[in-house]
This record gives C-alpha cells, structure tokens and sequence, in this order.
C-alpha cells in the first residue's frame, strides 16, 4: 500500500481588504489605524493581543487605500 504525502498549505493569506467609499473616506472621521485602538502600544508599535500591526498602521493604510480603495480595517479594533 503507497502512503500518500500530503502537504498543507502553510502559506498565510494576507489581511482582508475592505472597500470604502471616497466620500466616506473624505467626509467621516473613519478610525482604522492601529495608533487610534486602545490595544495598540506606541512604545513598542505592537498590539496587545498581538496582532500584526504591519497592515493596519495609518501610513500603510492610506497608501493601500490610494492604491487600491480598500482597507484592511482590524476586526478586534476597539477606539476609547
């Protein structure tokens, strides 16, 4: 009997991207940067539930949004 090799897909998708209409984007004071979550730690740049920031900081943000018109607005983002 031949065993079978099975490989798993270890490979991490990247962070969803959610569309955001300009018009919300230019007139609501939308929060979706890690510097605007309670969870976020500025002297560190790390999140404390330890999510990655990289995606989710203001400066990546925007330039994915300029790109793209999406947004990778953090699920567990909680604004004080």
């Amino acid at each position: 009997m031949m065993k079978e090799n099975f490989k798993l897909n270890t490979a991490r998708r990247g962070p969803i991207k959610d569309p955001v209409h300009p018009t919300d984007f230019n007139q609501l004071k939308i929060m979706f940067g890690c510097e605007c979550c309670s969870f976020f730690d500025p002297e560190h740049s790390s999140c404390a539930l330890e999510m990655p920031t990289k995606a989710h900081t203001t400066s990546t943000q925007i330039k994915d949004y300029n790109v793209s018109g999406k947004m990778a607005i953090c699920r567990f983002l909680e604004i004080d």
